[in-house]
C-alpha cells in the first residue's frame, strides 16, 4: 500500500503530475487536503459516499487555493478515484490519515496522468 512516506513517484505518481495546473509538488496537494479535513491522527470513517464527498471537496478547495479552477481532468480524475477508492474500501472502515487519503491519492495521481496524457498507467489497486 502507498503511504505518505513514499509519495517519490513510481506507479501511484510523480509529485510533478500537477505542475501544468500551478501545483509544483502534488505532495502540497494532499498536505493542504489533510489540513483541510483536520482529522486527528487515528480517525476512522466508515468508507462511503460521504467521507469520499468530503476528500474530493477537499481537493478541489486546495486547487481552487492555488488560484487555479478545476480542471476537466482534475475533475474527472476525481470522480473515478472516488469510485475506485470506494471499489476498494467496499464499506469497510478505514484511518482517515493512514488508509483512506494514501489510497484516494494514488487513484487521483493516477487518473490523472492517464486524462492528462501522461505515459504512466492508470493504477487502480
Amino acid at each position: 500500500m502507498v503511504t505518505y512516506s513514499n509519495f517519490t513517484g513510481g506507479a501511484r505518481g510523480d509529485p510533478r503530475t500537477f505542475a501544468d495546473h500551478g501545483v509544483a509538488d502534488a505532495r502540497l496537494l494532499y498536505r493542504a487536503v489533510e489540513r483541510g479535513l483536520d482529522a486527528p491522527a487515528g480517525t476512522t470513517v466508515r468508507v462511503g459516499a460521504l467521507p469520499l464527498g468530503v476528500v474530493a471537496a477537499a481537493y478541489r478547495e486546495a486547487f481552487r487555493s492555488v488560484g487555479e479552477q478545476v480542471p476537466d481532468d482534475v475533475e474527472a480524475a476525481l470522480g473515478d478515484a472516488v469510485a475506485c477508492t470506494a471499489e476498494e474500501f467496499d464499506g469497510r472502515s478505514a484511518r482517515v490519515s493512514e488508509e483512506l487519503l494514501p489510497a484516494f491519492y494514488g487513484h487521483f495521481v493516477g487518473f490523472h496522468a492517464a486524462y492528462h496524457g501522461a505515459s504512466q498507467p492508470v493504477v487502480v489497486s
